[in-house]
């Protein structure tokens, strides 16, 4: 049902595409074994008596070997430095790892074996990494960063110049009428102008390009041909040659393979784009900024390389992204050195299922979850309500609390809010149409208030900044989580109506948040988390992997790893959906300030 709304209807086609996508998602995720509990490495804080009663208790409960147990000690505080997370934790997480490895005997390079660890941080366990002061090795990036792009400015505008002024030699009748009417003079005699150097400059090749062809120019004046092509040559790398190549060959209706693969601009290519995906998930580096600038230009040309500067210049200005979950900078213990401003891309997210390499990065990429809670009482309440559920099944109702936004409305932070407000009306719509689970819609702005929500299972909504409505009666093993800036800040702190600690003490089993403002892109896909958790068929930790777009960043998840709430009374059937062309829905938005949340709340 939907509450105090007009009926939402989606198009056909859009749905069925969604689920499309959703069931490729399922059928992957679940050709992998899923966690067990000899794969769980359970950490605490040896210093904290209630830790180790936490942990000890958890691997009780889920037959966890003991020589999983890893001790640390560790502060009684809800943060760690960066220094302390370094020396305290690290190294001897790391041990455990490799120890866990060696134990059952997987070589590295055997990447098809699915057994990994995944670890469980426990009560009394630091939630974040707190912000480090810039130093003054962190001012060498920042000016290596103003220095090229200053010098690319240059280049570009010098380049732009130059083929403004050879096509000026073109005959007459072929000028372009899109090209500036200005006073442009050869590289040598133009000034210094880094005002705008890509603006336009797309629409000049273009137009450029395709007087050329018209006039035939290489037959008709192969030395300005040569000057031409050159210069665009080195502004846009192979990139345009390798896009006519892939159409030439596409319009072959029986291209073969080894067509593709002889043909040597293709591969290299290939190779280029190739290392550069790889790498984004390590990240820049200050020692590495320069060799990756080398791809960018291969690629791209020089404006592809500033290009490359420019964006790098939005990673590593805003010093204070330095600060993230300490569950999330586990994830990447295995693959550092790693860049630590900003997120780093997920290789368990399922836009990367069909990367042929991915494999590789999953296997050096740890899951981590955290049983954690206000009270020691409180976190191991949250094993025994997933083992009971698991059992007999989570029953009750789905509440989506929506905002009713349009993702054409301005207003709506450049269409991300908009964009996100559909998800959720997508989830809706997935679940009513192909779940057994009663699921209710609230489409509107205020959210669902005091005794609107009886029997709640699961749960989803926002916008409430740190305040928790108390609007629901849980059901023993309910999941939800509310989208906001920094719902798990905190899970100690008396008097804190932060969302993950109210909804835990009000009586959810599991729930997820961020230690901070976290923006919009990097929480879990709504329309692609419960779909796949209704399925019963992977655990809670892969669940929320799976559809997590960030590491390395601020997002934690709270609650048995192992639970399966719908393991043996599964509430969605994903399965017999037609075979349709798979849409582009699981693209994470752009990484972008305009994804924050309406407040900050005042620390």
């Amino acid at each position: 049902m939907i509450r105090n709304s007009k009926l939402l209807t989606d198009s056909a086609s859009k749905l069925a595409c969604l689920i499309f996508s959703i069931g490729l998602f399922l059928l992957i995720a679940t050709g992998a074994s899923a966690l067990k509990p000899e794969d769980i490495l359970i950490v605490y804080n040896s210093s904290l008596p209630a830790s180790k009663e936490v942990a000890l208790y958890y691997q009780t409960k889920r037959n966890v070997p003991k020589d999983n147990l890893i001790g640390l000690e560790l502060d009684d505080s809800e943060s760690i430095t960066y220094a302390d997370y370094n020396q305290k934790m690290v190294p001897t997480i790391k041990i455990a790892v490799k120890r866990f490895y060696d134990n059952r005997s997987i070589p590295p390079q055997k990447p098809d074996i699915k057994i990994q660890p995944a670890l469980l941080l426990v009560y009394g366990t630091p939630l974040y990494i707190e912000e480090t002061k810039e130093t003054q090795n962190d001012q060498a990036p920042k000016k290596l960063i103003a220095f090229k792009i200053k010098e690319y400015e240059r280049l570009v505008a010098q380049l732009t110049a130059r083929l403004e002024y050879l096509v000026k030699k073109l005959p007459p009748e072929m000028k372009t009428e899109t090209l500036p009417e200005d006073n442009a003079k050869p590289d040598s005699e133009q000034k210094d102008s880094s005002t705008e150097p890509l603006q336009n400059l797309a629409k000049l090749i273009d137009s450029t390009v395709k007087r050329m062809a018209e006039a035939e120019i290489s037959k008709k004046n192969p030395g300005l041909y040569i000057q031409i092509s050159s210069v665009i040559i080195r502004l846009t790398g192979i990139e345009p040659a390798v896009v006519a190549i892939k159409k030439k060959l596409a319009a072959q209706k029986e291209t073969a393979p080894q067509l593709v693969f002889n043909e040597p601009l293709l591969k290299w290519d290939a190779i280029f784009k190739w290392e550069w995906a790889q790498s984004t998930f390590q990240g820049i580096l200050p020692d590495n900024a320069m060799e990756r600038a080398t791809l960018a230009r291969q690629t791209n040309g020089i404006a592809g390389e500033l290009k490359y500067w420019k964006n790098l210049k939005t990673v590593y200005t805003p010093s204070h992204w330095r600060l993230a979950a300490v569950d999330s900078e586990l994830s990447l213990i295995l693959r550092s050195p790693h860049q630590r401003v900003g997120w780093l891309p997920n290789p368990f997210f399922n836009i990367y299922n069909n990367w042929t390499y991915i494999k590789f990065l999953r296997r050096a990429t740890i899951m981590v979850g955290r049983l954690d809670a206000s009270t020691p009482e409180l976190a191991k309440r949250l094993v025994d309500d997933a083992i009971e559920i698991e059992n007999k099944g989570l029953e009750g109702v789905f509440y989506i609390d929506a905002r009713g936004l349009s993702s054409d409305d301005k207003k709506t932070k450049g269409k991300d809010y908009g964009r996100f407000d559909r998800y959720l009306i997508n989830l809706h719509d997935v679940v009513k149409k192909y779940g057994s689970m009663p699921v209710v819609l609230d489409d509107q702005p205020e959210l669902f208030q005091e005794g609107d929500c009886p029997n709640a299972a699961l749960y989803c909504g926002w916008y409430s900044l740190a305040k928790y409505v108390d609007a629901f009666k849980w059901q023993k093993g309910a999941v939800g989580f509310h989208i906001a800036s920094g719902e798990a800040k905190t899970l100690k702190k008396t008097g804190s109506n932060v969302w993950c600690k109210r909804m835990i003490e009000d009586g959810v089993a599991a729930t997820l948040g961020p230690v901070r403002e976290p923006y919009l892109a990097s929480f879990p896909r709504p329309d692609m988390f419960f779909p796949l958790l209704m399925t019963g068929k992977v655990p809670l930790l892969e669940v929320y992997y799976r559809t997590l777009p960030h590491l390395s960043w601020r997002q934690i998840l709270i609650g048995d790893p192992l639970y399966t709430p719908f393991m043996n009374k599964p509430a969605i059937d994903l399965t017999a959906q037609p075979s349709e062309p798979r849409m582009d829905t699981n693209r994470p938005e752009k990484a972008s300030s305009d994804t924050k949340g309406d407040e900050q709340e005042k620390e």
